[in-house]
């Protein structure tokens, strides 16, 4: 700890000897120990919350997301608008499917986009940039 060899610590006796006594030798090795016991407690006590402290810092592992239900074939067919007539038959939400082949999805001027199988999944549909050659939907299908 302190690197002291054996003459020096026989040299600090015979001075700690001469200096306290022989009667009180006794009393100041054991407030030495409770000294050195209690300065130990608070060193490992420091240490700990110190490694408390950085783990808490620590970024945490990042969770495995749990499998969630996509299509099996990727997104199938783009519906394009070609012209600014396009309008959806209804109001769809962002992955809703549509359980029949054959439902009516969007008119635009006249053509029909209908789904091509049974559970077909309707990716991101909106309206929000509509003009001519504009993907407005993809559809996708669930197994």
């Amino acid at each position: 700890m302190f690197d002291i060899g054996l003459q020096e610590l026989a040299l600090i006796f015979v001075i700690a000897l001469l200096v306290f006594g022989p009667k009180n030798l006794p009393q100041l090795g054991r407030s030495l120990g409770r000294a050195m016991r209690e300065f130990r407690r608070a060193s490992d006590e420091f240490r700990s919350t110190i490694e408390t402290n950085l783990k808490i810092n620590e970024l945490d592992p990042i969770p495995d997301p749990s499998p969630v239900s996509t299509p099996s074939d990727p997104v199938t067919e783009p519906v394009v608008a070609k012209t600014m007539n396009f309008r959806f038959a209804r109001d769809f939400g962002g992955l809703e499917v549509l359980p029949r082949r054959g439902t009516l999805v969007a008119t635009d001027d006249g053509t029909e986009w209908r789904t091509s199988y049974d559970d077909c999944v309707m990716v991101m549909p909106s309206m929000t940039h509509l003009k001519p050659g504009t993907t407005m939907v993809r559809l996708g299908r669930y197994a």
